[in-house]
């Protein structure tokens, strides 16, 4: 019989958890040294990737990166790819770069997926908007 995490139900090999990092020793189990109440048991899924932060399903994950300053750089020095630089896209900043914003297309494509909040920095984190 295969044992299970109690607070995310992901096969353990141990007494740590690799999905969700809570450490099971014997009755007592935390995560990083905090107690989790049996209300905010979460369902695991194999597809997702594992978390680094046992409380991670709690807060929304957004990027440090504003969108409102990636907004503006777009719009200043896009062609440049500036904002892909800012919000880490390094590869492709130089592409914007030596290609004047993919001919003006990406540039402007860019432009419309900030404004709608669908950019992403390089985590794959959507921009703040605060």
């Amino acid at each position: 019989m295969m044992t299970r995490c109690s607070i995310c139900g992901a096969p353990l090999t141990g007494t740590v958890c690799s999905y969700c990092g809570t450490v099971h020793a014997g009755n007592a189990r935390t995560a990083y040294g905090r107690t989790r109440s049996d209300s905010a048991q979460t369902s695991w899924n194999t597809e997702k990737a594992p978390r680094t932060d046992a409380f991670a399903a709690d807060t929304p994950l957004v990027s440090r990166k504003s969108r409102w300053i990636a907004f503006v750089l777009c719009l200043l020095l896009g062609w440049l790819g500036v904002h892909r630089f800012y919000v880490g896209k390094i590869g492709t900043g130089f592409l914007y770069a030596f290609t004047r914003g993919l001919y003006g297309i990406g540039w402007i494509v860019d432009l419309i997926l900030i404004l709608m909040g669908r950019f992403e920095d390089a985590d794959g984190l959507p921009l703040n908007s605060a």
